[in-house]
């Protein structure tokens, strides 16, 4: 029986530190991946990534000069905004902001 109640404790240990480790994640702000640019954020906080098209120093100014050219490559993630403050972006990256 001693066995059984050991497993069981040692299953609720692995179970509260990956619940710690995926609630730990900062969802005030988030960012694109290099050669990717924040394509919008919703008020409630929703955006998408895309791909830059072009030359990955010019990231930012050539995906707003590009966006007509159809690329479906996307990378969804959200930010969770508290205390009335609201989601805004510089095209790579989000935060909250009152």
């Amino acid at each position: 029986m001693g066995i059984v109640v050991d497993a069981i404790k040692a299953i609720a240990l692995t179970i509260a530190a990956v619940l710690g480790v995926v609630c730990a994640r900062n969802v005030q702000r988030g960012r694109c991946p290099p050669g990717w640019y924040v394509n919008g954020v919703s008020p409630e906080g929703r955006y998408r990534c895309r791909p830059v098209l072009g030359r990955p120093q010019d990231d930012v100014a050539d995906a707003k000069a590009r966006r007509e050219i159809r690329d479906d490559r996307e990378v969804a993630d959200y930010t969770v905004c508290t205390g009335g403050a609201t989601p805004r972006h510089d095209g790579r990256r989000v935060w909250c902001q009152r």
